[in-house]
Protein backbone atom coordinates (compact mmCIF):
# COMPACT_ATOMS: atom_id res chain seq x y z
CA UNK A 1 0.00 0.00 0.00
CA UNK A 2 1.11 3.53 -0.73
CA UNK A 3 -0.03 6.47 1.40
CA UNK A 4 1.01 10.09 1.82
CA UNK A 5 0.42 13.10 4.02
CA UNK A 6 0.16 16.58 2.52
CA UNK A 7 -0.53 20.06 3.84
CA UNK A 8 -2.06 21.56 0.69
CA UNK A 9 -1.80 25.22 1.86
CA UNK A 10 -5.25 26.79 1.75
CA UNK A 11 -6.86 24.48 -0.79
CA UNK A 12 -10.04 26.48 -1.23
CA UNK A 13 -11.85 25.53 -4.44
CA UNK A 14 -15.31 26.92 -3.81
CA UNK A 15 -18.03 27.49 -6.35
CA UNK A 16 -19.02 30.64 -4.41
CA UNK A 17 -16.48 31.76 -1.76
CA UNK A 18 -18.80 34.50 -0.47
CA UNK A 19 -21.62 32.04 0.17
CA UNK A 20 -19.22 29.63 1.87
CA UNK A 21 -18.03 32.34 4.26
CA UNK A 22 -21.62 33.15 5.24
CA UNK A 23 -22.41 29.50 6.00
CA UNK A 24 -19.30 28.80 8.10
CA UNK A 25 -17.37 30.25 11.01
CA UNK A 26 -14.81 31.94 8.78
CA UNK A 27 -13.89 35.33 10.20
CA UNK A 28 -12.67 36.74 6.90
CA UNK A 29 -13.07 36.14 3.20
CA UNK A 30 -10.96 33.26 1.90
CA UNK A 31 -10.17 33.40 -1.83
CA UNK A 32 -9.73 30.27 -3.90
CA UNK A 33 -6.22 28.91 -4.34
CA UNK A 34 -4.52 30.18 -7.53
CA UNK A 35 -5.48 27.97 -10.47
CA UNK A 36 -1.94 27.28 -11.66
CA UNK A 37 -0.97 26.05 -8.20
CA UNK A 38 -4.01 23.75 -8.03
CA UNK A 39 -3.19 22.29 -11.44
CA UNK A 40 0.38 21.55 -10.35
CA UNK A 41 -0.81 20.11 -7.04
CA UNK A 42 -3.18 17.76 -8.86
CA UNK A 43 -0.35 16.60 -11.13
CA UNK A 44 1.82 15.91 -8.09
CA UNK A 45 -0.90 13.88 -6.38
CA UNK A 46 -1.49 11.79 -9.50
CA UNK A 47 2.25 11.26 -10.01
CA UNK A 48 2.66 9.94 -6.45
CA UNK A 49 0.35 7.04 -7.43
CA UNK A 50 -1.28 6.78 -4.01
CA UNK A 51 -3.82 4.46 -2.48
CA UNK A 52 -4.66 6.93 0.31
CA UNK A 53 -3.82 10.62 0.65
CA UNK A 54 -4.21 12.39 3.99
CA UNK A 55 -4.66 16.03 2.99
CA UNK A 56 -4.88 19.04 5.32
CA UNK A 57 -5.75 22.73 4.90
CA UNK A 58 -8.70 21.85 2.68
CA UNK A 59 -11.48 24.45 2.40
CA UNK A 60 -14.28 22.08 3.27
CA UNK A 61 -16.00 19.18 1.57
CA UNK A 62 -16.81 21.15 -1.58
CA UNK A 63 -13.16 22.03 -2.13
CA UNK A 64 -12.02 18.43 -1.69
CA UNK A 65 -14.66 17.15 -4.12
CA UNK A 66 -13.75 19.82 -6.68
CA UNK A 67 -10.04 19.04 -6.35
CA UNK A 68 -10.65 15.34 -6.94
CA UNK A 69 -13.12 15.78 -9.79
CA UNK A 70 -11.44 18.61 -11.69
CA UNK A 71 -7.74 18.21 -10.96
CA UNK A 72 -7.20 14.53 -10.04
CA UNK A 73 -9.24 12.98 -12.85
CA UNK A 74 -11.85 11.76 -10.33
CA UNK A 75 -9.29 9.15 -9.34
CA UNK A 76 -10.27 9.03 -5.67
CA UNK A 77 -13.23 8.74 -3.34
CA UNK A 78 -13.07 11.83 -1.09
CA UNK A 79 -14.18 11.92 2.53
CA UNK A 80 -14.08 14.92 4.88
CA UNK A 81 -15.71 15.72 8.20
CA UNK A 82 -15.74 19.38 9.22
CA UNK A 83 -13.62 19.98 12.31
CA UNK A 84 -13.01 22.89 14.65
CA UNK A 85 -10.84 25.15 12.48
CA UNK A 86 -11.71 28.84 12.67
CA UNK A 87 -9.97 29.31 9.31
CA UNK A 88 -12.09 26.66 7.61
CA UNK A 89 -9.06 24.47 6.87
CA UNK A 90 -10.08 20.85 7.26
CA UNK A 91 -8.61 17.34 7.25
CA UNK A 92 -9.70 14.98 4.50
CA UNK A 93 -8.83 11.69 2.86
CA UNK A 94 -8.62 10.81 -0.82
CA UNK A 95 -8.94 7.03 -1.29
CA UNK A 96 -8.16 5.38 -4.60
CA UNK A 97 -11.26 3.96 -6.26
CA UNK A 98 -11.49 0.21 -6.73
CA UNK A 99 -9.27 -0.70 -3.79
CA UNK A 100 -9.81 -4.17 -2.26
CA UNK A 101 -10.90 -2.78 1.09
CA UNK A 102 -13.66 -0.80 2.78
CA UNK A 103 -13.17 2.05 5.23
CA UNK A 104 -14.82 4.13 7.94
CA UNK A 105 -13.99 7.76 8.73
CA UNK A 106 -14.31 8.90 12.36
CA UNK A 107 -13.92 12.32 13.98
CA UNK A 108 -12.51 13.30 17.38
CA UNK A 109 -13.45 16.97 17.07
CA UNK A 110 -15.62 16.87 20.20
CA UNK A 111 -12.92 15.25 22.34
CA UNK A 112 -11.56 17.44 25.15
CA UNK A 113 -7.80 18.05 25.25
CA UNK A 114 -8.01 18.79 29.00
CA UNK A 115 -6.47 22.21 28.54
CA UNK A 116 -7.21 25.79 29.52
CA UNK A 117 -5.05 28.90 29.20
CA UNK A 118 -3.78 30.40 32.44
CA UNK A 119 -6.19 33.34 32.36
CA UNK A 120 -9.07 30.89 31.90
CA UNK A 121 -7.94 28.84 34.87
CA UNK A 122 -7.81 31.97 37.03
CA UNK A 123 -11.31 33.01 36.01
CA UNK A 124 -12.60 29.51 36.69
CA UNK A 125 -11.03 29.59 40.15
CA UNK A 126 -12.82 32.84 40.89
CA UNK A 127 -16.12 31.29 39.85
CA UNK A 128 -15.45 28.20 41.94
CA UNK A 129 -14.90 30.31 45.08
CA UNK A 130 -18.28 31.90 44.44
CA UNK A 131 -19.89 28.48 43.97
CA UNK A 132 -20.57 29.33 40.34
CA UNK A 133 -20.03 27.12 37.28
CA UNK A 134 -16.74 27.61 35.39
CA UNK A 135 -16.67 30.35 32.80
CA UNK A 136 -14.37 28.42 30.44
CA UNK A 137 -14.70 24.79 29.41
CA UNK A 138 -11.60 22.78 28.44
CA UNK A 139 -10.59 23.27 24.82
CA UNK A 140 -10.93 20.77 22.00
CA UNK A 141 -8.58 20.10 19.09
CA UNK A 142 -7.72 23.10 16.93
CA UNK A 143 -8.80 20.99 14.00
CA UNK A 144 -9.45 17.32 14.71
CA UNK A 145 -8.02 13.85 14.76
CA UNK A 146 -9.33 12.41 11.51
CA UNK A 147 -9.36 8.65 11.98
CA UNK A 148 -9.59 6.25 9.05
CA UNK A 149 -10.08 2.54 9.68
CA UNK A 150 -9.37 0.26 6.72
CA UNK A 151 -11.16 -3.10 6.68
CA UNK A 152 -10.94 -6.21 4.52
CA UNK A 153 -13.77 -6.28 1.97
CA UNK A 154 -16.97 -7.50 3.59
CA UNK A 155 -15.63 -7.09 7.15
CA UNK A 156 -16.20 -4.29 9.65
CA UNK A 157 -14.94 -5.62 12.97
CA UNK A 158 -11.13 -5.80 13.02
CA UNK A 159 -9.40 -3.31 10.73
CA UNK A 160 -6.29 -4.09 8.71
CA UNK A 161 -4.98 -0.56 9.25
CA UNK A 162 -5.81 2.58 11.24
CA UNK A 163 -4.67 6.08 10.26
CA UNK A 164 -4.71 8.91 12.82
CA UNK A 165 -4.33 12.19 10.93
CA UNK A 166 -3.81 15.60 12.55
CA UNK A 167 -2.94 19.22 11.95
CA UNK A 168 -1.80 20.30 15.40
CA UNK A 169 -2.06 23.79 16.85
CA UNK A 170 -0.05 26.30 14.84
CA UNK A 171 2.76 28.45 16.17
CA UNK A 172 0.62 31.56 15.69
CA UNK A 173 -0.19 33.32 18.96
CA UNK A 174 -2.43 36.27 18.23
CA UNK A 175 -3.71 36.84 21.76
CA UNK A 176 -0.39 36.49 23.61
CA UNK A 177 -1.59 33.74 25.96
CA UNK A 178 0.56 30.90 24.64
CA UNK A 179 3.96 31.62 23.09
CA UNK A 180 4.23 29.83 19.73
CA UNK A 181 1.12 27.83 20.69
CA UNK A 182 3.31 25.27 22.43
CA UNK A 183 1.13 24.67 25.50
CA UNK A 184 -2.01 23.94 23.53
CA UNK A 185 -0.05 21.94 20.96
CA UNK A 186 1.42 19.89 23.80
CA UNK A 187 -2.07 19.15 25.13
CA UNK A 188 -3.26 18.11 21.67
CA UNK A 189 -0.23 15.87 21.18
CA UNK A 190 -0.76 14.12 24.50
CA UNK A 191 -4.39 13.30 23.72
CA UNK A 192 -3.39 12.13 20.23
CA UNK A 193 -0.85 9.69 21.66
CA UNK A 194 -3.34 8.52 24.30
CA UNK A 195 -5.86 7.80 21.51
CA UNK A 196 -3.14 5.85 19.71
CA UNK A 197 -2.35 3.84 22.85
CA UNK A 198 -6.03 3.10 23.49
CA UNK A 199 -6.45 1.80 19.94
CA UNK A 200 -3.37 -0.39 20.33
CA UNK A 201 -4.93 -1.88 23.45
CA UNK A 202 -8.35 -2.24 21.80
CA UNK A 203 -6.88 -4.32 19.00
CA UNK A 204 -4.34 -6.20 21.18
CA UNK A 205 -1.43 -4.56 19.38
CA UNK A 206 -2.21 -6.61 16.25
CA UNK A 207 -3.36 -3.80 13.95
CA UNK A 208 -0.90 -1.37 12.33
CA UNK A 209 -1.72 2.17 13.51
CA UNK A 210 -0.03 5.13 11.86
CA UNK A 211 0.03 8.66 13.28
CA UNK A 212 0.54 11.34 10.66
CA UNK A 213 0.08 14.98 9.76
CA UNK A 214 1.42 18.48 10.16
CA UNK A 215 2.74 18.68 13.73
CA UNK A 216 3.72 22.36 13.49
CA UNK A 217 7.01 21.76 15.26
CA UNK A 218 10.12 19.62 15.43
CA UNK A 219 9.14 16.11 16.51
CA UNK A 220 12.34 14.42 15.34
CA UNK A 221 13.71 11.65 17.54
CA UNK A 222 17.11 13.24 18.15
CA UNK A 223 15.99 16.70 19.28
CA UNK A 224 12.22 17.06 19.62
CA UNK A 225 10.64 20.26 20.84
CA UNK A 226 9.52 19.78 24.47
CA UNK A 227 5.85 19.28 23.53
CA UNK A 228 6.72 16.17 21.49
CA UNK A 229 8.80 14.31 24.04
CA UNK A 230 5.65 12.46 25.13
CA UNK A 231 5.81 10.49 21.85
CA UNK A 232 9.11 8.92 22.80
CA UNK A 233 8.34 8.56 26.50
CA UNK A 234 5.17 6.53 25.89
CA UNK A 235 5.63 4.79 22.52
CA UNK A 236 8.11 3.25 20.11
CA UNK A 237 6.75 5.37 17.26
CA UNK A 238 9.31 6.39 14.68
CA UNK A 239 9.01 8.83 11.79
CA UNK A 240 9.30 7.40 8.29
CA UNK A 241 12.26 9.69 7.52
CA UNK A 242 14.05 8.29 10.57
CA UNK A 243 13.29 4.74 9.49
CA UNK A 244 14.65 5.17 5.96
CA UNK A 245 17.75 6.91 7.30
CA UNK A 246 17.38 10.24 5.54
CA UNK A 247 20.04 12.61 6.95
CA UNK A 248 18.53 15.18 9.29
CA UNK A 249 19.81 18.11 7.24
CA UNK A 250 17.72 16.83 4.29
CA UNK A 251 14.44 16.49 6.20
CA UNK A 252 12.92 19.94 5.64
CA UNK A 253 9.28 19.51 4.67
CA UNK A 254 8.25 23.13 5.23
CA UNK A 255 9.12 25.20 2.19
CA UNK A 256 10.32 28.34 3.87
CA UNK A 257 13.58 30.04 2.86
CA UNK A 258 14.85 29.70 6.43
CA UNK A 259 14.72 25.91 5.96
CA UNK A 260 17.46 26.22 3.34
CA UNK A 261 19.88 26.51 6.25
CA UNK A 262 20.98 22.89 6.59
CA UNK A 263 21.78 23.40 10.26
CA UNK A 264 18.13 24.18 10.96
CA UNK A 265 15.91 21.97 8.77
CA UNK A 266 12.21 22.60 9.35
CA UNK A 267 10.46 19.26 9.35
CA UNK A 268 6.85 19.87 10.36
CA UNK A 269 5.27 16.87 8.62
CA UNK A 270 5.47 13.29 9.86
CA UNK A 271 4.25 9.75 9.35
CA UNK A 272 4.87 7.77 12.54
CA UNK A 273 4.65 3.99 12.87
CA UNK A 274 5.80 1.49 15.46
CA UNK A 275 9.46 0.56 15.23
CA UNK A 276 8.25 -3.06 15.19
CA UNK A 277 6.67 -2.41 11.78
CA UNK A 278 9.72 -0.96 10.05
CA UNK A 279 10.30 -4.27 8.28
CA UNK A 280 7.11 -3.62 6.27
CA UNK A 281 8.44 -0.35 4.85
CA UNK A 282 9.67 -0.26 1.26
CA UNK A 283 12.46 2.20 1.96
CA UNK A 284 13.40 2.95 -1.64
CA UNK A 285 9.83 4.01 -2.44
CA UNK A 286 9.23 6.06 0.72
CA UNK A 287 10.28 9.56 1.74
CA UNK A 288 9.79 13.17 0.66
CA UNK A 289 8.12 13.86 -2.69
CA UNK A 290 9.78 16.82 -4.41
CA UNK A 291 7.69 19.10 -6.60
CA UNK A 292 8.81 19.35 -10.21
CA UNK A 293 9.05 22.07 -12.80
CA UNK A 294 5.87 21.52 -14.88
CA UNK A 295 7.76 22.19 -18.12
CA UNK A 296 10.98 20.22 -17.58
CA UNK A 297 9.96 17.61 -15.02
CA UNK A 298 13.08 18.43 -13.00
CA UNK A 299 12.67 18.82 -9.22
CA UNK A 300 12.42 22.47 -8.20
CA UNK A 301 15.35 23.81 -6.17
CA UNK A 302 14.58 24.61 -2.55
CA UNK A 303 13.34 28.22 -2.24
CA UNK A 304 15.99 30.71 -1.19
CA UNK A 305 13.70 33.76 -1.15
CA UNK A 306 10.00 34.27 -0.43
CA UNK A 307 9.43 35.08 -4.09
CA UNK A 308 10.59 31.57 -5.04
CA UNK A 309 7.53 30.09 -3.33
CA UNK A 310 5.34 31.18 -6.25
CA UNK A 311 6.68 28.19 -8.19
CA UNK A 312 5.47 25.64 -5.61
CA UNK A 313 1.89 24.30 -5.40
CA UNK A 314 2.12 24.21 -1.59
CA UNK A 315 4.49 25.42 1.10
CA UNK A 316 4.85 21.83 2.37
CA UNK A 317 6.38 18.81 0.66
CA UNK A 318 4.29 15.61 0.77
CA UNK A 319 5.62 12.64 2.73
CA UNK A 320 5.13 9.20 1.15
CA UNK A 321 5.08 5.81 2.86
CA UNK A 322 5.12 2.63 0.78
CA UNK A 323 4.64 -0.55 2.79
CA UNK A 324 3.36 -4.10 2.78
CA UNK A 325 -0.17 -4.59 4.13
CA UNK A 326 -2.17 -7.76 4.50
CA UNK A 327 -5.78 -6.98 3.62
CA UNK A 328 -7.22 -10.44 4.27
CA UNK A 329 -8.85 -11.08 7.67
Amino acid sequence: MRIAVLNSQNLFLLNDPNEYQQKTVLKKFQPNKPLYKVIDLGKAVIEMDLDILMISEVGGEESLFNFNNKFCNNYFSPTLIQGNSERGIELGFLIKKGMPFSYSHYTHKNRSINFNYEFEKKENEKKKKLNLPPLYQPHKFSRDIAELRVFPKGKNDIPSLVLLFVHLKSQLNFDGHDEKGSKRRSAELKVLIDVYLNLKKKYNDKVPIFVAGDFNGNAQLSKPDPEFQYIYEKTDLRDILEIIGLPEKQRSTFLHPASANESKPLQLDYIFLSEKLKGLVRENDSGIYYYKNPETGVPLPFPKEDNDLRHFPSDHYPLVLDFELKLTP
